[in-house]
C-alpha cells in the first residue's frame, strides 16, 4: 500500500513512480495507492490546497517561518506528530486494515504522520517506509515509528542520519516513471517545435506557483532561438495571462497539464523549474540541464541549495541571471553538453529499482518480513541501506572527532539548510 497526498501532483507522481517500479521489480504484486485526503474527507483536500497555494504563492515569508518552526520547535513537531498524526491515523486506519498489505509505503509527510502514529500504536504491524519527494529532507518528514527513509540524493542520506539516527535511510536516486529514467523516443514536431531551436521548458509545478511570467520573459530575451514552452499545470489564470503574452511573442508556446511529459522533457534543452520536487527529478533524469530560478519558500530553496551544491542546477535569483545563464548554455554547445553530462551521472547513480530489492532483504520491526508474498528479490544487489552503524555513519563521526573540516554533505544539516534558505 502507497499512500499520498494530492498537495499539487508530485507526491502522487511519485506514488506512481514507485508502484511502477515495485511491479517490475516484483511482477504480480498487488498494488493499492491511497489518496491520503480522500480518506480522511471532509474537504481537507481542497482547504490544505488552498492554505498551500496561500502560503507558497502569496505569503512566502510566512512559509519560510512555518519551515523553520518545524526544523526547530519541538512543540510544533509534537502537533503534526501527534495531533494531525493522529486525525490522519483514524482515517487510514480502516483502509488498511481492509487491504492488508505487507508493507506501507508513503510519499507524503502528512500520511506518514498517521502510519508512524498507527505503527507506535501497534494497530499498524508491517513496516513503514517513507519516500521523500523533496532532493533535502527536513522535520517535517520525520516521525517515531517509521522503520525506514528513502532519499533521491546522498546529501539527503546524510541528513536523514541527522534527523533520525535511529533508523535506516536509502538512497534511490530520482522518483520518476520508467520513461524519464530510458530515452524517450521523442519528435519535436509533435510539439511544433523547429529542429534547430534552443528550446526551454519552463514549469512550475501544477498549480504554476513563483514567477513564471517572470522566468518566461526572461527566457525569452536569452537568445533569438530560444522557444519557450510554458507549462501552467492546472492554473488556467497563468495559462490566459501567457496566452496573452504569446500573440506577441511567437516563440513562446503555452500548455495546460501535460499528461505524459517524458517527451516533451527529453526535447527540451534545458528546465527552468522553482520546486527541486518531482519536475526538477524528471529533468536530471532525463538528462537536461536544470536552471532554478526564484526557488519556493522552505523545501524549495532548501532543494536548490542541494542541487547546486551537487553541480546540476545553477540557481538564478533574477531575471537577469536567469536570462545570462540560459545565455550561455544557448550560445556555448560545450557549456550546455557538459551540464546535460553532469545530469546525468546524478540520475545514473542510484536506481529506484533499488527500493524493492531494499525492501525484500533490509531491516524490518513488523511482524512479517518484506518480499516472503512477493517474488523472490535478486541475491546480488547494490541496495545498501544507510543506517546509524553503516561505514558512511562511522566515518563521519571519526572526522569529527578529529577535529577535520566538514565535508559539503556534513554542512548541509538542518543548520546549513537554514543558512542557505535565509
Amino acid at each position: 500500500m502507497i499512500v499520498s497526498g494530492n498537495i499539487g501532483e508530485g507526491h502522487q507522481s511519485a506514488a506512481h513512480a514507485v508502484a511502477e517500479s515495485l511491479e517490475s521489480v516484483w511482477p504480480g504484486c498487488r498494488i493499492e495507492i491511497v489518496e491520503s485526503f480522500a480518506a480522511v474527507g471532509v474537504g481537507s483536500g481542497p482547504i490544505l490546497r488552498w492554505l498551500y497555494r496561500v502560503a507558497v504563492g502569496s505569503t512566502p515569508g510566512l512559509q519560510q517561518l512555518w519551515y523553520r518552526a518545524v526544523s526547530r520547535c519541538s512543540a510544533v513537531r509534537w502537533f503534526y506528530g501527534r495531533v494531525v498524526g493522529g486525525w490522519v491515523a483514524r482515517a487510514l486506519a480502516p483502509r488498511i486494515a481492509a487491504g492488508d498489505p505487507d508493507a506501507v509505503l508513503s510519499t507524503y509527510p502528512l500520511a506518514t504522520a498517521g502510519l508512524a502514529r498507527l505503527r507506535r500504536a501497534g494497530t499498524l504491524t508491517v513496516p513503514v517506509t517513507a519516500v521523500l519527494c523533496d532532493v533535502a529532507p527536513h522535520a517535517f518528514w520525520v516521525y517515531d515509528g517509521v522503520d525506514h527513509y528513502v532519499v533521491v540524493d546522498d546529501e539527503g542520506a546524510e541528513r536523514m542520519l541527522d534527523l533520525a539516527p535511529d533508523q535506516p535511510v536509502t538512497v534511490v536516486g530520482p522518483l520518476v516513471r520508467r520513461a524519464f529514467r530510458t530515452t524517450p523516443a521523442a519528435s519535436r514536431e509533435q510539439w511544433d517545435l523547429p529542429a534547430d531551436a534552443f528550446v526551454v521548458l519552463v514549469s512550475a509545478g501544477s498549480m504554476a506557483l513563483g514567477g513564471l511570467t517572470e522566468a518566461v520573459t526572461a527566457a525569452l530575451a536569452s537568445d533569438e532561438r530560444c522557444i519557450v514552452v510554458a507549462l501552467c499545470g492546472r492554473d488556467h489564470r497563468t495559462r490566459l495571462r501567457l496566452e496573452r503574452l504569446a500573440r506577441s511573442a511567437p516563440r513562446l508556446r503555452v500548455l495546460g497539464w501535460v499528461d505524459e511529459p517524458a517527451a516533451l522533457t527529453a526535447v527540451a534543452d534545458v528546465v527552468v523549474n522553482n520546486s527541486g520536487g518531482v519536475t526538477a527529478q524528471e529533468a536530471l533524469a532525463c538528462g537536461r540541464p536544470l536552471v532554478m530560478f526564484r526557488p519556493l519558500a522552505g523545501h524549495g530553496r532548501d532543494s536548490a541549495a542541494v542541487l547546486a551544491r551537487s553541480g546540476v542546477a545553477e540557481c538564478c535569483a533574477s531575471p537577469r541571471c536567469l536570462t545570462r545563464v540560459l545565455r550561455s548554455l544557448a550560445r556555448d554547445p560545450a557549456v550546455s553538453a557538459a551540464a546535460q553530462s553532469r545530469a546525468t551521472r546524478y540520475a545514473a547513480r542510484h536506481d529506484l529499482d533499488e527500493l524493492a530489492r531494499t525492501l525484500a532483504v533490509g531491516p524490518s520491526r513488523g511482524s512479517r518480513r518484506l518480499g516472503h508474498q512477493h517474488h523472490a528479490a535478486p541475491a546480488a544487489t547494490t541496495a545498501t541501506p544507510v543506517a546509524a552503524g553503516s561505514p558512511l555513519a562511522p566515518d563521519r563521526a571519526r572526522r569529527r572527532a578529529e577535529g577535520a573540516a566538514p565535508t559539503p554533505a556534513e554542512n548541509s544539516g538542518p543548520a546549513a539548510g537554514r543558512s542557505a534558505d535565509a
